[in-house]
């Protein structure tokens, strides 16, 4: 667009570029338009003022600028024009008795003084001649420029019709690619609803299989017997036990038979055995709970095995742990337990612990009062590959903190360290209390 501007101010000012030059000039217009050379042999006009600053009088002025109009005389064959000062800024005086009466010939008037250097007077060049070849040149650059702006349109033509074919065609590709997301979604939204309508079949079916096994079992115990004698109350009775205990034992044996009903007949999914102390004839009945821990669904999902209210011994609790090391057991919980030994217990834990199987440990009011016994308790979960939730509460001393020092937890999903009394630094590795950024943790 500027290359069409610069023409269009070209053609605006062809008729002044065009225009005739003047052949004659008044030697008083001379002043302001006096060459910047002079011909060769004549003499430049002198300063009013002298190179060695005297002042010249009007005579000295006069009798310069004679000697200078017969130089340019002799060159032109014709009177010779006025004096002409050249355009330095400087201030010449001419004077008016010493100015010839003619005016300049129109060939002095088109002539162009070009000094080579050497004092040679360049060529005489022809107004009349300049300005026709200026013109020509000037319409032979104005046609340029025009077919340059030609040219420039059409290939800004051919851009614009490239552009806008290629914008409809993405356009179109746009469209087209909408159209096969809507019919994604709708595909994807009729497969999930088939694949949702067949896990609730899928769970409709489990569950009236799980109902059918319950009914088979239960015709199937029907004729069951619970392989140990239940003692009467008086028995226990003559051995110190107050009603309150014994109603706590009569619920021990109803459990124990539930679950070892269950386990033989393989529909067992928890066992939760409560309030039993440490009593020698209450061995045969843990001794048929761990027979019947051989008949544990190894395919299943796992076992979930609850302990609460119990006085454990060494060998209760060695048989314990020795069948969460070998069977599908996912879950033991230990529940307000005693334990008659908390050291050995705790080294038979860190053998269940070996378990890949065991996914959860819940510790819940079993006070670990020993320094020894909690840095145990500590190697134990170190060691532990599988366990990835861990229900730490209650341990009733500021101990406990060894397990935030030295377990590294990063690999857990669930961790509740509650009422520990938890104090003092952790370990990176190891949420702080109260800051831990686990989906389920609890560390107050």
């Amino acid at each position: 667009m500027r290359g069409l501007r610069a023409s269009l101010d070209i053609l605006d000012n062809l008729d002044t570029l065009l225009s005739p030059l003047p052949r004659t000039q008044d030697l008083h217009s001379f002043d302001a338009k006096i060459p910047a050379r002079w011909p060769a042999g004549s003499q430049q006009p002198q300063r009013e003022d002298g190179e060695d600053g005297k002042k010249k009088t009007p005579e000295d002025g006069a009798e310069g600028r004679q000697n200078g109009l017969s130089s340019v005389s002799g060159i032109t064959g014709s009177p010779a024009p006025g004096p002409q000062a050249p355009s330095t800024g400087r201030n010449y005086k001419v004077s008016r008795e010493a100015k010839p009466q003619y005016k300049m010939s129109a060939e002095y008037a088109g002539k162009r003084q070009r000094d080579s250097g050497e004092g040679r007077t360049g060529a005489v060049i022809d107004p009349e001649k300049t300005s026709a070849t200026s013109a020509a040149d000037l319409e032979s650059m104005l046609k340029q420029a025009l077919g340059r702006i030609a040219s420039l349109e059409r290939q800004h033509e051919e851009i614009q019709a490239s552009v806008e074919g290629e914008t409809r065609a993405l356009r179109e590709d746009i469209c087209k690619l909408e159209e096969a997301n809507k019919a994604l979604q709708v595909s994807m939204e009729r497969d999930t609803r088939a694949l949702q309508d067949d896990i609730e079949a899928l769970k409709s079916e489990n569950d009236a299989l799980k109902w059918s096994l319950k009914r088979l079992a239960s015709k199937v115990q029907e004729g069951w017997e619970y392989p140990v004698t239940i003692q009467p109350d008086e028995y226990w009775q003559r051995k110190g036990y107050d009603d309150p205990a014994i109603v706590y034992l009569t619920n021990f044996f109803e459990e124990l038979k539930f679950a070892v009903s269950q386990l033989e007949h393989g529909v067992c999914e928890i066992v939760t055995v409560c309030c039993a102390g440490n009593d020698e004839d209450l061995m045969p009945h843990w001794n048929a709970l761990f027979r019947s821990f051989n008949y544990i669904n190894r395919y299943d999902k796992g076992m979930v095995l609850r302990l609460h209210y119990i006085e454990l011994n060494e060998e209760i609790m060695r048989q314990i742990c020795n069948h969460i090391r070998h069977k599908n057991i996912r879950q033991v919980s230990f529940e307000n337990n005693r334990f008659t030994n908390m050291r050995g217990a705790i080294i038979e834990l860190e053998n269940a612990l070996k378990s890949p199987k065991l996914k959860c440990l819940t510790w819940y009011r079993n006070p670990i009062v020993s320094v020894e016994d909690m840095n145990l308790f500590t190697r134990a979960l170190s060691r532990s590959d599988a366990v990835d939730e861990l229900t730490f509460t209650r341990n009733g001393n500021g101990n406990a903190q060894a397990l935030l020092s030295v377990v590294d937890f990063s690999r857990y999903k669930l961790l509740n360290f509650s009422s520990n009394y938890l104090r003092g630094h952790v370990s990176s590795s190891s949420p702080s209390p109260g800051e831990c950024k686990k989906p389920h943790c609890c560390c107050c």
